[in-house]
C-alpha cells in the first residue's frame, strides 16, 4: 500500500505532533533533546520518541518516622545509587525508585510534553510514573521518573535502557507564563513541604 503524504505546513500543525513534525522541531532546535543518538531520526515513533534511563537512581530510606508534609524530606533521606558503578540494579516487587531520564528536554512556549510508560515494561509490572506525566511549555530539565515495580518478580534496571516514550502537543497559542516550576535542573526529591508549608494554614487550623 502506497504511503499517503498528507503533511500540512509545519506552522499549521497543532495538537499531538506526528513523527515528521517531531523530527522537524528537533532538527530546528525548537525542541531540544540532549544527548541524541546518531541515528535518532530513525527511532522516532509515529507520535513519540523514546527516552533512556539516566545513570543514577534514588531510593527513599526506610524509617518508622512519618513524613510530615509541612516539613517534607531532604536529600539525606534518599540513598543514591550509581548504575554505571554497579552495572545494574535489582528492582524488587513493591519497591519505589526515583530516577531521571538520560536526556534533557527543553520545550518552547507553545509545546507541552507528555511522558508515557513503555508497554514492554508495563507487561512485567514496571511503571514509570505515579502522578500525571505532563510537562508544561517552557520546561527545561531531565524528566523525573517515579518507578514502581508492581509485578511479582525482581526486574533489572540498566543504565541507558529505554524507559519511557515522550510525545509533544502544540498549543493554539504560546503560554503567557511558561513553566518556571520547582522540579527542574536536578530537583529530584519531593518538595511536598512547599505545598504544605506552615505559612499557609491547613484547613481547620485557621484562626
Amino acid at each position: 500500500m502506497a504511503e499517503i503524504d498528507n503533511r500540512l505546513p509545519i506552522e499549521a500543525v497543532y495538537g499531538t505532533l506526528p513523527d515528521w513534525a517531531i523530527r522537524d522541531y528537533i532538527q530546528k532546535r525548537k525542541i531540544i533533546i540532549s544527548p541524541l543518538l546518531i541515528d535518532w531520526e530513525k527511532k522516532v515513533d509515529p507520535v513519540s520518541i523514546d527516552l533512556r534511563l539516566g545513570i543514577k537512581i534514588k531510593i527513599l530510606r526506610q524509617s518508622e518516622i512519618p513524613i510530615d508534609p509541612r516539613v517534607g524530606v531532604t536529600e539525606e533521606d534518599y540513598e543514591e545509587i550509581d548504575l554505571l558503578d554497579k552495572g545494574s540494579y535489582v528492582f524488587n516487587p513493591g519497591q519505589f525508585v526515583i530516577a531521571e531520564t538520560l536526556e534533557r528536554v527543553t520545550l518552547p512556549s507553545d509545546v507541552k510534553g507528555v511522558m508515557e510508560g513503555k508497554s514492554s515494561l508495563a507487561r512485567v509490572g514496571v511503571g514509570v510514573f505515579v502522578t500525571s506525566a505532563r510537562f508544561d511549555p517552557g520546561w527545561d530539565g531531565n524528566p523525573v521518573l517515579e518507578l514502581t515495580n508492581s509485578g511479582n518478580r525482581p526486574f533489572i534496571l540498566l543504565p541507558e535502557m529505554k524507559i519511557c516514550a515522550f510525545s509533544f502537543e502544540r498549543l493554539m497559542a504560546s503560554a503567557e507564563e511558561p513553566y518556571h516550576g520547582r522540579y527542574t535542573r536536578g530537583d529530584v526529591h519531593s518538595l511536598i513541604h512547599v505545598d504544605n508549608g506552615t505559612d499557609e494554614p491547613l484547613s481547620g487550623l485557621r484562626n
